[in-house]
């Protein structure tokens, strides 16, 4: 008796049902629960990742080694030499220093301020416990991630944070100035899509890259230069177009030190294109500047209209006259 469709379409969906539970399986045999080598908190099992091998020092491969053999004792599955670690984890030295101190700095700047600290407990969980006592957290039902890590620790860290970073004081990128005012110093400096003209990545300072963000983060071209456009003007409409900006980063070249300020690098031109955007859409600007560039609006509107009705005037008048011309070579009388 031949299946009907009902029983083929049971089967397949039992189909995918099996194959979806072999690869959490496969995904649970391959991710183990452990503690994170980063926070020390509880991975559940499935989740998380496995980091890259680490390059140890002193004992620490062998504590771990330890750990792991312990482990085989029981059974039970390998903490992958601390490799371990929750996704959000595995971020980098920056996002350590984010979590315990609320600072955003470079990975440079965390990176630096972690290697002042012995034992590096503060870089990841897995360079600071025993077995002992990683075998004991690891049987505590849930373990808080950063636990390991004192309130003393936090404010040491905090203080060697801020011996190489003030956060009120504007500072330099490696990377070049910012690729869309051309400033060359900011309070924070971040990742973008644009690129210098020798194909490096270029950032955008504390001020652009708010904008850029809120619009989407595109990694087109021309979203990019709208975006620019209302980080030059605080002005937004749609459809909005960047059309007639030229950012630093168009014109840098192989010099990418930037300016003192932002948005010097063409003032000129740059100021008439902020004015006119403004001008053109004031509704859209902050409030401190909105009544100002409401009334220039009115203005601008009246001009037009005076100026229309002048060119209508002269049309008008210049008809008048070319028809009155065409009279008199033809001979009419014209009524006065």
């Amino acid at each position: 008796m031949s299946e009907t469709d009902e029983e083929k379409e049971d089967a397949m969906v039992l189909k995918g049902l099996r194959a979806r539970l072999a690869e959490i399986n496969e995904r649970e045999a391959r991710l183990p629960r452990a503690l994170c080598r980063v926070c020390g908190g509880v991975v559940p099992k499935g989740k998380g990742t496995i980091l890259p091998e680490p390059v140890w020092q002193g004992p620490r491969r062998t504590d771990s080694q330890i750990i792991d053999r312990e482990r085989a004792k029981l059974d039970l599955p390998p903490f992958h030499s601390w490799r371990r670690s929750h996704a959000a984890c595995a971020g980098g030295p920056e996002r350590t220093v984010r979590v315990l101190t609320g600072m955003d700095v470079s990975a440079t700047v965390a990176a630096g301020a972690l290697s002042q600290l012995l034992p590096r407990k503060l870089a990841a969980f897995a360079t600071c416990p025993d077995p002992d006592i990683a075998n004991a957290r690891f049987r505590e039902p849930t373990q808080k991630p950063w636990s390991h890590v004192s309130k003393a620790d936090q404010a040491a860290l905090e203080a060697a944070v801020r011996t190489t970073h003030d956060p009120s004081a504007p500072r330099r990128c490696r990377q070049g100035a910012c690729a869309w005012c051309g400033v060359s110093r900011s309070l924070s400096w971040h990742g973008s899509s644009e690129a210098w003209s020798d194909g490096t990545s270029a950032p955008l300072c504390a001020d652009c890259y708010p904008v850029w963000r809120k619009r989407g983060a595109s990694d087109d071209r021309n979203d990019r230069r709208a975006n620019a456009l209302e980080a030059l003007s605080g002005a937004a409409w749609f459809p909005m177009t960047g059309q007639g900006i030229r950012c630093y980063v168009d014109i840098a070249g192989d010099d990418h030190t930037g300016t003192p300020g932002r948005w010097e690098y063409a003032p000129e031109p740059l100021a008439a294109l902020r004015e006119s955007a403004r001008i053109a859409h004031p509704e859209s600007l902050p409030g401190e500047i909105r009544d100002e560039y409401r009334e220039k609006h009115r203005a601008a509107l009246r001009e037009t209209r005076q100026r229309l009705r002048e060119i209508e005037r002269d049309q008008l008048a210049a008809a008048a006259r070319a028809e009155s011309e065409a009279a008199k070579r033809a001979g009419w009388l014209l009524e006065v």
